[in-house]
């Protein structure tokens, strides 16, 4: 039995329901069903009973005793984590999905390095699907993650801070023939759409809305942002990009992109700073969010969501 397993079983247990339990800690309902069936069979025996035509469930005997089990389990998990912080003074953790972990979080850990050269900075990237902060605890002192639909709060180990609102442009080759001004999506060819930000159920909704079905995108749906260049084969070609990847891959393709606006607009994603409540240099944790803020700054086109007194 992991720690994950334990936090999910007691989540269960407090609101009497998988799926809000699985609201409560950002997991999807499977997910966290999941968890359930693994501890389940780890263990041999029904923790909790399912009421047929109800999303209620109840502890079985064996279940009820094995609360504190999982309590104590917690605990532990507890322990070892300020054990881990209080042998890592020397290190900062920073993780980041892969794409805005070349084009945020190294930039900002290069800066980081400077201001403190003794400290280790290791990099870390998440694995697409990790958007429960609580896994981020285990391997991130400090960490930027983009949302869209949850706003994650804080917990016992790490602290949510709201960082920018991420709007969505058009990225296309620099000879585009879309002209260069406010568009709406009546005038672009879903046939060379890349849609690789379908696979957000916000910006799929806006697809259903404003771009025909029974028009196909000519390219497959592009999980790795920073490949996307990779498919603009055709002056037509274009795809909805967040604004600052599109400011990247740009500076990486000088002269070879650019971008255009469209109204109504695709739902933007909202990136969230998170840092550890237990890491124990603060003058760190003070020069990470400095540098956060800096990023902004550098960049006013995105809308700041950093409270003044962090």
């Amino acid at each position: 039995m992991n720690h994950q397993s334990a936090k999910a079983f007691l989540a269960i247990v407090e609101h009497g329901s998988i799926s809000v339990a699985a609201d409560a800690l950002y997991f999807s309902q499977p997910a966290l069903s999941s968890y359930l069936s693994r501890l389940e069979d780890e263990l041999g025996v029904r923790l909790f009973l399912r009421q047929k035509g109800s999303r209620k469930i109840t502890l079985t005997p064996e279940g009820e005793r094995f609360i504190p089990v999982a309590q104590e389990a917690l605990l532990l998990e507890k322990h070892l984590q300020e054990y881990r912080n209080s042998c890592q003074q020397k290190t900062f953790r920073i993780g980041a999905a892969h794409s805005p972990h070349e084009y945020i979080i190294r930039p900002i850990a290069e800066k980081l390095q400077q201001m403190f050269p003794d400290l280790t900075i290791p990099l870390y990237i998440f694995p697409l699907g990790t958007h429960n902060p609580e896994e981020l605890a285990a391997t991130c002192d400090g960490a930027i993650r983009f949302f869209y639909l949850s706003q994650p709060r804080s917990t016992e180990l790490l602290r949510s801070i709201p960082y920018f609102s991420d709007p969505q442009y058009l990225l296309c080759p620099a000879d585009t023939p879309l002209p260069d001004r406010l568009l709406t999506p009546a005038e672009l060819d879903p046939s060379f759409l890349i849609r690789q930000a379908v696979v957000y159920e916000y910006t799929a909704a806006w697809y259903q809305q404003n771009i025909p079905a029974e028009v196909p995108s000519r390219y497959p749906a592009v999980m790795n942002l920073l490949n996307v260049i990779h498919h603009f084969k055709d002056p037509r070609c274009c795809s909805f990009i967040p604004a600052s990847a599109a400011e990247y891959l740009m500076a990486e393709h000088p002269g070879e992109l650019t971008y255009r606006r469209v109204s109504p607009p695709p739902p933007p994603r909202t990136a969230y700073i998170f840092v550890s409540k237990t890491y124990s240099r603060p003058d760190v944790i003070r020069a990470f969010l400095h540098l956060c803020r800096e990023y902004l700054e550098e960049r006013p086109w995105l809308e700041s969501l950093l409270p003044e007194d962090l």
